[in-house]
């Protein structure tokens, strides 16, 4: 074969796989790793080394939109155990992952009703908080531990509602991703940690969390989980404070929606890379 053709072939891989990873990524963002994070044949990567990209927005729409409410809904799979799907729900809240090809309304209102966009690279089982509501200066919400348990009146003032992501990379490349629903309010205190030499002074805001509510999945480069509010709630639902912005004005609703790549390659990767820098 030709040297030209040779070029001409290699350059026409490189194209293809351009447009591969640009129409995979529109949903996700184009993200080229720093220098420190390209892996050569001579480097062998640890989980000290690892990081964890997490990619987020809010979508906000009209209270009752109709795609929010049921069309993303119906295009998403339920990843958890039914009896945690049931507690969330009882809260007013519902998980969801979508696998594959992001369908065409969820990306077109990730462009254009998508509000806090945020890339984030977080060390691995690093609790990382993200915003999804607030500041709302009171709120009094019903908490069910259990489906069936009597609810819990809690009110709190001054809100700021979200939720911490731990990430961890599992071994065929994907990343498992904890989140447990909380809420910060009030006014900063002081709080008082045991050191050896005594204790150290922190001062911050108290943190109400949800650990009943925690939910855990395992989500590959192409998938999307999505979190919202059920169709239809109590105006004092946990999820009505975590996910409905209501102003004098008008009402809106919003869903939370997340990915995940690790920056640290597989085995096979690395020898990919390897064999190309030969």
């Amino acid at each position: 074969m030709r040297p030209r053709v040779v070029i001409a072939a290699v350059a026409a891989l490189y194209l293809l796989a351009g447009s591969g990873c640009f129409l995979r990524d529109r949903w996700l963002g184009t993200v080229t790793p720093p220098p420190d994070q390209v892996v050569t044949a001579s480097h062998q990567t640890t989980p000290a080394d690892r990081r964890i990209q997490l990619h987020t927005r809010l979508i906000e729409q009209p209270h009752g939109h109709d795609y929010l409410t049921y069309g993303l809904w119906a295009a998403a799979v339920d990843p958890l155990p039914p009896e945690l799907s049931a507690r969330l729900a009882a809260n007013g809240m519902r998980v969801g992952v979508i696998s594959g090809t992001v369908p065409d309304e969820l990306e077109n209102l990730g462009q254009t009703a998508a509000i806090s966009p945020m890339l984030r690279t977080v060390q691995v089982n690093q609790p990382k908080p993200i915003p999804v509501n607030g500041p709302i200066e009171s709120v009094t919400v019903l908490v069910r531990t259990e489906p069936t348990a009597n609810p819990q009146p809690r009110q709190f003032e001054r809100v700021e509602c979200g939720v911490v992501a731990t990430s961890t990379p599992t071994a065929d490349g994907r990343v498992r991703v904890r989140c447990e629903p909380r809420v910060q309010h009030g006014s900063r205190r002081p709080y008082f940690q045991p050191t050896a030499d005594g204790f150290d002074r922190e001062d911050r805001r108290p943190t109400e969390e949800f650990t009943a509510l925690a939910w855990e999945v395992t989500l590959s480069a192409s998938d999307v989980l999505v979190v919202g509010p059920t169709a239809e709630q109590d105006d004092d639902a946990l999820g009505a404070a975590f996910f409905l912005v209501r102003t004098p004005d008008r009402w809106r609703q919003r869903v939370f929606t997340l990915q995940a790549t690790s920056t640290a390659p597989t085995p096979a990767a690395r020898g990919v890379t390897a064999a190309l820098v030969r």
